[in-house]
């Protein structure tokens, strides 16, 4: 599907709601117009923007006046809305999300949200014409945010530490990991790690307010390599009083020792993820290891003071709604502290067929959500991804007093976030201004430049 623009250069925006509404027909922006095939042709005109779709020898035309106060951001809006109006003509039904695209919902409604849930809930509704379920979700956990980041002042800061390492690669996996990583290999990226934390206390002013350990699968570090690296987060500004979150991953590497040091060290929060509670659709999908495993280290992590997350991840291969639904029942039994759904990410249409076919991962999710809300649950943070089945989201739910400080300031961007380790990419805010900083996201490459860092004069060598 070729989209053109004229008289406006906001392609990000007609590319996000494209790519949203009609992933299967890939989309992209044409410099110049076609007057045959799948197309859009958008189109600035005074006070309005106009968008005309051709899809299968079908045409539709949305508008959408442009409020000039607003500037480029309402041109942009108005694209975007355009192009929304126009496309209603050829979707099967509403999407949930309406015209909201990217990655972070609630943070559209930040604003609105400062004056309560009703109001973010509104604004939602009337401007990017969001299903009253999905504005519910968004606007609680903007409210959420904006509480938080109303208690940070600008030095607080949040710590992000990558493990890019796991024991084998899930089919269904799109995040940068290594599957089967040595212990050598492991033991030097964890001293890496130590130099670059020893870096980071020594060249930035900063209190921590929150840790998370993520990945990967920290669980393969030994009990020995979490102490180092606990031990040195203890010495920043601020640690002691810090929330600190290991995601632990993968219930098959989870061991009394393990959790005996992480408690020691003053982990609050830790992730045991089985991702489904049904053996053939683990098994499928290349997870290692059993629904047995995971009530065991379960069982283990509750001998402790943890607050506990779990994983689950709706219609994977093999898996159906009514047995995603009915493991979620059994996850809901155990009384989680936290819990995670994220809905399945697919490379092609085709890949919706195990599930029953198109609508079935947001009708699960939808119903989800339902039975976490009658546990006692509330959202409290979300984000939706490219390629993501039905458009669905992926979003956090907590008990009262449970919701991870880390995961709001993070994906809110409500904070800055030191992001260690390869891969990691820093976010710190400055007089208002956001800077990037990015490791290299190989973990022997991000290895030779923060060696290269501490020791500047060995460069090259």
């Amino acid at each position: 599907m070729k989209l053109h623009l004229s008289g406006t250069d906001a392609v990000y925006s007609i590319e996000q709601i494209a790519l949203t509404l009609f992933p299967e027909r890939i989309p992209r922006y044409a410099a110049e117009p076609d007057s045959e095939g799948d197309r859009s042709e958008t189109v600035l005109l005074p006070g309005r923007v106009e968008t005309r779709i051709v899809l299968d020898g079908r045409e539709a035309l949305g508008v959408c006046p442009v409020e000039e106060k607003e500037g480029k951001r309402g041109v942009s809006y108005a694209v975007r809305t355009s192009f929304y109006r126009a496309a209603l003509s050829f979707l099967p039904q509403k999407p949930l999300w309406g015209s909201l695209s990217g990655v972070r919902p609630a943070k559209a409604c930040l604003v609105p949200a400062e004056k309560g849930v009703e109001e973010a809930e509104r604004f939602l509704i009337s401007r990017y014409d969001v299903s009253p379920e999905k504005a519910r979700i968004a606007a609680l956990a903007a409210v959420k945010a904006v509480k938080i980041r109303n208690g940070l002042s600008e030095r607080d800061a949040s710590l992000y530490i990558n493990i890019p390492f796991c024991p084998s690669k899930c089919r269904y996996c799109s995040f940068i990991t290594r599957a089967g990583a040595d212990p050598a290999l492991l033991e030097k990226y964890v001293s890496t790690l130590l130099l670059e934390l020893e870096k980071l206390r020594r060249e930035e002013d900063f209190r921590l307010v929150s840790c998370y350990i993520g990945g990967g699968t920290p669980a393969v570090l030994s009990p020995k390599q979490f102490e180092r690296l606990l031990s040195a987060v203890r010495t920043l500004p601020g640690a002691e009083d810090a929330e600190c979150t290991v995601e632990l991953g993968r219930p098959e590497l989870i061991d009394r020792e393990k959790l005996g040091v992480l408690s020691s060290y003053g982990v609050g929060k830790i992730s045991v993820n089985p991702q489904t509670l049904d053996d053939r659709v683990l098994a499928l999908a290349g997870r290692g290891h059993t629904t047995e495993d995971f009530f065991r280290a379960y069982a283990l992590a509750r001998e402790y003071p943890f607050s506990i997350n779990c994983d689950l991840i709706a219609l994977l291969e093999g898996d159906t709604p009514e047995g995603f639904l009915t493991g979620l029942e059994r996850l809901l039994s155990l009384s989680p502290d936290t819990v995670s759904v994220h809905s399945l990410a697919v490379k092609r249409a085709s890949a919706l067929e195990h599930a029953g076919g198109r609508g079935q991962v947001a009708l699960t999710v939808g119903r989800a959500a339902e039975l976490l809300c009658t546990g006692g649950y509330e959202p409290y943070y979300l984000y939706r991804q490219k390629n993501t089945a039905d458009g669905s989201e992926n979003v956090g739910w907590a008990k009262p007093g449970h919701a991870s400080l880390y995961n709001v300031v993070m994906m809110e961007e409500i904070g800055t976030v030191y992001a260690l380790g390869a891969g990691g990419v820093s976010k710190i805010f400055r007089d208002g201004e956001m800077i990037r900083r990015q490791n290299s996201k190989d973990p022997a490459e991000y290895m030779l430049r923060i060696a290269e860092q501490i020791h500047p004069d060995k460069k090259g060598q």
